[in-house]
């Protein structure tokens, strides 16, 4: 009987089922674990081919952080199934990652076959497959629209060849769209906090984000507890380069909006990073329009805040580095 991977069903190149189920998956992107018991509760919970996706983007996501084979939980396959899809921007970001990391040298032709019907797993199937996980793509056709965009863009091309399979090369464009995307620290512990510094948050604070940033595995950085010298805003922005991710809290007083807190949002967007919004169900309605569309976390007492930003950080993100030092040692 061919070893299947227990999230797709698809071939694998390594199934070992001692202790934690380990696997070797191009089509989740390459090895994770997990306990036996999950496959089973995919499908309990009827994880649909979006929520497997969704899945793969966590597995690939702590890898890029430096996890060589993360750990599929009930959590995560719970959070999966609840998650927003990727952004098409940072698919095609991923797309250009995947096929910078099988580059060698500039004018190298990336080789896939996106026909894994025809034959058994080789390496034109696994590289088409890992296609899919890291740009959590579902189909051939998701993934075409996709390269076809990004060809429009001049950030890649396709090659031609007399033998069979589609060849994609980077173009000088790619190249450097690469590099702006490493400036991005995909692998840094730590979360920027932008909110209002007034005693009636303290507890928003202490009870509700900071405990739900550290259990999703991040530090969390708040400039009014850091010392340093010079410009305050010189240090907020050079914090905001340094994170991960961007939580910001939109409540404010009667006065009006906190005017620094769009500022940091504004920032961290326009570097490409994600930022997550939440806001007290008081003050929803004072948000200003040009974020008020924004996928708020709306929410009451310290403990709603605590326990949603901490799903949805998991959600996005998958576990911070932190957790899975701290967990690694226990794992078998």
């Amino acid at each position: 009987m061919k070893q299947q991977c227990p999230i797709w069903g698809t071939p694998t190149n390594s199934l070992s089922r001692k202790n934690l189920c380990t696997v070797d998956s191009p089509r989740a992107g390459g090895w994770y674990r997990l306990p036996n018991h999950i496959p089973a509760r995919i499908r309990y919970l009827q994880l649909d081919d979006h929520g497997r996706a969704r899945l793969t983007s966590r597995l690939v996501n702590q890898r890029n952080m430096g996890v060589e084979r993360p750990v599929v939980t009930d959590e995560h396959v719970k959070a999966a199934s609840q998650a927003s899809d990727m952004r098409i921007a940072e698919r095609c970001d991923r797309i250009l990652q995947f096929l910078h990391s099988r580059t060698h040298s500039p004018s190298d032709a990336i080789k896939f076959d996106p026909d894994p019907a025809k034959s058994p797993l080789n390496d034109d199937i696994a590289t088409f497959y890992e296609l899919l996980a890291h740009s959590e793509c579902i189909t051939w056709y998701a993934l075409k629209h996709l390269l076809d965009h990004l060809e429009e863009k001049s950030l890649v091309r396709k090659a031609y060849s007399p033998k069979p399979g589609l060849y994609y090369v980077l173009t000088v464009p790619g190249f450097e769209r690469i590099d702006e995307l490493k400036k991005i620290p995909s692998n840094s512990e730590t979360a920027f906090i932008a909110m209002w510094f007034h005693e009636s948050m303290e507890d928003a604070y202490s009870k509700g984000i900071e405990p739900a940033v550290k259990a999703a595995g991040y530090k969390p950085i708040r400039v009014s507890d850091e010392q340093f010298v010079g410009p305050i805003v010189d240090k907020v922005f050079s914090e905001i380069r340094r994170s991960r991710f961007v939580v910001v809290d939109y409540t404010h007083d009667k006065e009006g909006a906190r005017g620094s807190v769009y500022l940091e949002a504004g920032f961290a967007q326009g570097l490409g990073l994600d930022v997550i919004s939440t806001c007290r169900k008081d003050r929803l309605k004072d948000v200003h329009f040009d974020v008020s569309h924004f996928n708020h976390i709306v929410w009451e007492t310290e403990e709603d805040l605590r326990d949603q930003l901490k799903e949805r950080i998991t959600a996005m993100l998958g576990d911070g580095p932190l957790i899975d030092r701290k967990s690694a040692a226990t794992l078998p």
